[in-house]
């Protein structure tokens, strides 16, 4: 009997433990826009959280709300020496005095994604 509850204490902690991550993962790929702004080609993206989706190598970004692609735009990855601490977004002000999105630092990655590409590179 005893064996029993213990297998059952310890799948339930297995369980637990697995949920965690996904969350956490989950959470590093979400960022905040604070504010209005545009992508370096002039998609515009709405104050709000988007999921960040990024591509395989590292060559293009999707942004989400829901299940719904909102944005999608080219990137580079740029290495680091430490993974970032937290996720958060850089912003760059363009002629016309709106916001452009030029970087993202997401939580637990070692890299930036540098928006200021044309695509296909």
């Amino acid at each position: 009997m005893a064996r029993y509850h213990v297998k059952t204490v310890l799948s339930l902690a297995a369980a637990i433990l697995f949920f965690s991550v996904l969350a956490m993962a989950e959470k590093a790929q979400t960022i905040d826009v604070y504010t209005d702004a545009v992508l370096p080609d002039g998609q515009e993206l709405k104050a709000g959280k988007y999921k960040v989706v990024v591509g395989e190598a590292e060559k293009d970004v999707q942004f989400l709300q829901g299940k719904n692609v909102v944005a999608k735009h080219a990137c580079r990855a740029v290495e680091r020496q430490e993974r970032n601490r937290y996720s958060e977004v850089r912003y760059a002000e363009t002629s016309d005095k709106k916001e452009k999105l030029t970087e993202i630092r997401l939580a637990g990655k070692s890299y930036i994604l540098n928006l200021d590409v044309q695509q296909g590179m």
